[in-house]
């Protein structure tokens, strides 16, 4: 993504070792340090990789999804779970049953098979996800790497 151009879509499939490559530069949400988004330089490390529409409609408590992970397997694993709450902010959902680690990172899909947010935290009491809008995407602070990689944020 450059600069001033819209995230169409999201991608499903892990990208092994895209850490170990280059990252050319980073979308930094304004007021929240807690997430970001890495474009790499090599655009081929996402070859393969599945693509879903960002849905444009904000979730509903009660809503069914579909969260897609990789839990001690390489290969795609589905699990359907219903928003039982949405942050006041609209920033989280809680998912009604616990998600196995492995779901972690892993796409949100709505009915519409249209991406809804991201797999932030999994565990044995609740799981939870970063909901993903156009708006959020649009408002990202784009920086070359470099000028970040050594960036700490302090709580």
């Amino acid at each position: 993504l450059a600069p001033k151009t819209k995230l169409l879509a999201v991608g499903v499939n892990p990208i092994i070792g895209l850490l170990a490559g280059k990252v050319e530069v980073v979308g930094i949400p304004q007021g929240n340090p807690d997430w970001i988004v890495l474009r790499p330089v090599d655009a081929s490390v996402l070859k393969g990789s599945r693509l879903h529409t960002l849905a444009k409609a904000a979730l509903k408590t009660g809503e069914s999804v579909t969260v897609i992970g990789f839990p001690d397997t390489a290969h795609e694993q589905r699990v359907t779970q219903t928003i039982t709450a949405i942050s006041p902010n609209n920033e989280f959902v809680v998912f009604t049953e616990p998600l196995e680690p492995g779901y972690s990172g892993g796409v949100v899909l709505n009915a519409k098979n249209q991406a809804v947010g991201v797999a932030v935290s999994t565990g044995t009491k609740q799981s939870i996800a970063l909901l993903l809008s156009p708006d959020k995407i649009t408002s990202l602070e784009w920086k070359p790497f470099e000028q970040v990689r050594h960036r700490r944020v302090e709580p």
